[in-house]
């Protein structure tokens, strides 16, 4: 079962900061995955445990940052494997978290290359 349908695909970077979304439309969004990470996280960044991938799953109320062990990804579906905080942080039952995707192979391409500048272990098939 997925979360989610994603449509639309967006990767980049704003004032040091690497950003990767998936979303089920580009306008009137309701559903949604945002991940961020600081390019070069600062002394303070790290004190606060804020170094890692900040996850929020469509409501700033339902986020978290760390927790993500590994990515699979395919041409159709996101699986995001979790630890236990975050997937409850998240309101998740259960890890992982399923994505379906209806976007075009390049943005997916681009969602997995940020997936890895961010660190995050991404198994393509």
């Amino acid at each position: 079962m997925h979360d989610f349908i994603a449509a639309v695909v967006h990767v980049g970077a704003d004032d040091g900061v690497l950003m990767a979304g998936l979303a089920d439309h580009a306008h009137d969004t309701r559903r949604y995955l945002l991940l961020q990470k600081a390019e070069h996280p600062d002394a303070q960044d790290i004190a606060l445990g804020h170094d890692g991938v900040h996850v929020c799953l469509h409501a700033q109320t339902r986020a978290a940052y760390g927790g993500i062990h590994a990515a699979q990804l395919s041409a159709d579906a996101l699986a995001l494997h979790l630890d236990a905080i975050t997937t409850d942080a998240l309101g998740l039952a259960a890890s992982p978290l399923r994505i379906a995707l209806a976007a075009p192979p390049e943005d997916v391409a681009a969602f997995a290359a940020m997936l890895r500048r961010m660190g995050i272990p991404v198994d393509a098939s």
